[in-house]
Formats: C-alpha cells, sequence, structure tokens
C-alpha cells in the first residue's frame, strides 16, 4: 500500500487548518536585539543587520514553539525564565557581527509558506477593517468594491444636501434627487431629505 499521500490529500488536509505555529524565542531575541543595538553608537547601529544578530543568537537557544493561545503563554513563561541566557547570546551576537560589519550576504527571500502566512494575515486584518468575517480570497475584491461603494455613497449623502443649503437654485426644491448606482451599475433613484 502506498502511504504517500497525494497532492489533492495534502492540499485538503492544508486547507482545513488554519493554524500556524510561532517560536516565542524570537519574538524575545528581536526585543533583546533591538534593546542592545539601541545601546550603541548610531554610527556602529546602522551596520548591524538586525536579523544576522537574531540568527546568530537564535541558533545558540533552544527553540519554544507553540501553535495555541495556552502553548504560547507556557512558552513566554519559559524564555522569561531564560532571560539571562537570551541577553548573553544577544551580546555574543553583536560581538560576532560587528567583527565584519561591511560583510556582503545575499539575503534569503521568503518562502511559499511565509508568504501564505502573510498573505492569511493580510485577510485577517482585511476582515477586521470590514467588519465581515466572510470575506475569503474568492470574493475579496467583490467585498471591497462593496464597501468602497457604500463609503462613498454616505460621503456624497453626507456633503450634497450641505451645498444645496448653500446653493439657492436647490433651494427651490424641498427634496434632492440623488442617483445611486447600486452593485450591478443600475441607477436606482432615491429621496434624500
Amino acid at each position: 500500500m502506498n502511504n504517500l499521500k497525494t497532492e489533492d490529500q495534502t492540499l485538503a488536509s492544508h486547507q482545513d487548518s488554519n493554524r500556524t505555529h510561532k517560536n516565542v524565542m524570537e519574538l524575545f531575541v528581536s526585543q533583546e536585539v533591538e534593546q542592545q543595538r539601541s545601546q550603541l553608537s548610531e554610527n556602529l547601529a546602522k551596520y548591524i543587520d538586525p536579523i544576522e544578530v537574531a540568527t546568530y543568537a537564535l541558533n545558540r537557544l533552544p527553540p519554544l514553539y507553540a501553535c495555541s493561545q495556552q502553548g504560547w503563554q507556557y512558552q513566554k513563561l519559559q524564555a522569561q525564565s531564560q532571560f539571562q541566557q537570551i541577553t548573553i547570546a544577544v551580546r555574543q551576537a553583536l560581538a560576532a557581527v560587528q567583527r565584519d560589519p561591511i560583510k556582503r550576504s545575499t539575503p534569503l527571500i521568503p518562502s511559499e509558506e511565509t508568504e501564505l502566512q502573510e498573505a492569511q494575515a493580510a485577510l485577517a486584518g482585511l476582515q477586521n477593517l470590514l467588519h465581515q468575517r466572510e470575506v475569503s480570497w474568492n470574493n475579496l475584491a467583490n467585498t471591497v468594491q462593496k464597501a468602497l461603494t457604500k463609503t462613498a455613497t454616505e460621503a456624497i449623502k453626507q456633503v450634497l444636501p450641505k451645498k444645496a443649503r448653500k446653493n439657492p437654485i436647490h433651494q427651490e426644491s424641498k427634496e434632492l434627487n440623488l442617483v445611486v448606482y447600486d452593485w450591478k451599475d443600475s441607477i436606482i433613484e432615491s429621496k434624500d431629505e
């Protein structure tokens, strides 16, 4: 029997889970790198790449991965108990990077997995911004178009009555006729008081 998953099975199992995993140690190391880097002279600090420092330090510290909020909180406590180790690892990393601050290296480009995580985070941000949990990549353009149209229509409704009060031509009529477009660009006549 073939134990290998088919591409469809792998894709289906990946789509079923929006879970991810994160290394708590990365957060603590990044904070410590910024804290120690801020204590360096401005001239030296501009030549120190915080990514290189963090990478050096992380390779000398134990990983603390979590995939749930409870795990994240637990791992944060573990990292706090290792604060002295983190401080020392970052100090050593700064010293190592300072030995050759102008060296040239080719940075890694984000992997497909990283890009997927960034895309998922962007979609979640749009869901929060639009206050619509049902937003997906499939309906994103349509949902954003509706939100923008709604916002523009509301803004026009607020501005036009004010202009009508200032303009004596419109004062002859008690009602202001607005032309509002629905989602299919057909005209709907509405009366706004």
